[in-house]
């Protein structure tokens, strides 16, 4: 008696997995967001690690990160098209990753408040994550980015403006009141818009992630 058998002509073929974008974790990221970190300019401060655990299906291609301070703030001054005051950090890579991975990657960027000074009072600190970054410090791709978003109290020791976020507004040493640098909704890496002449205030002290 013959059996049936299958005849194998080639071989088979897999297709590259389809790369997205990158999604950073909120949770576990330093510092919390959740919590205003004070910034002392005085003296030699200590760099600043801002971080977050970080996902995506890359095929091959590096992650970049971009530390940025009051994204939706134009510089004054500065290119129309730059949506944030200025950079903490220029734009750098970790090696790809699959959805697969087991271990959590992480993206991590430190701001040199001694070097890289920013003006006393409230402010915000965004870690952008994407696979490209143009000459503007925004991803290439609108589409393929994530970001959170941390809220800063930059302050001096020595001329009396730092205060503890943490106190009631009332104790000797806890923070009166601050507002962040006005921002514009359409001041944006995913519209590269220039700033229209109306701003919107951040007033609440709270910073949060952000995913768009």
């Amino acid at each position: 008696m013959s059996l049936p058998a299958c005849l194998v002509t080639s071989s088979p073929t897999f297709e590259d997995p389809q790369r997205t974008p990158p999604f950073l974790m909120a949770t576990g990221a330093r510092p919390d967001l959740r919590q205003i970190k004070v910034v002392d300019e005085s003296g030699t401060p200590d760099p600043i690690e801002f971080a977050a655990g970080v996902r995506s299906e890359d095929n091959g291609d590096n992650v970049y990160g971009h530390l940025v301070l009051d994204y939706g703030v134009s510089p004054p001054g500065g290119p129309a098209n730059q949506p944030y005051l200025q950079s903490l950090q220029l734009p750098f890579s970790i090696a790809p990753g699959t959805l697969d991975d087991t271990t959590t990657r992480t993206l991590s960027a430190k701001w040199y408040p001694g070097s890289a000074k920013a003006p006393v009072g409230c402010h915000t600190v965004s870690l952008f994550a994407s696979h490209e970054f143009d000459n503007n410090g925004c991803p290439l791709d609108s589409t393929d980015f994530d970001f959170l978003t941390w809220t800063v109290l930059v302050c001096n020791m020595t001329d009396g403006s730092c205060c503890d976020p943490k106190l009631p507004a009332d104790d000797e040493d806890g923070c009166k009141s601050f507002v962040c640098p006005p921002t514009d909704p359409n001041v944006r890496c995913d519209t590269v818009a220039a700033p229209p002449s109306s701003s919107q205030a951040i007033t609440s002290p709270i910073g949060e992630a952000h995913h768009e």
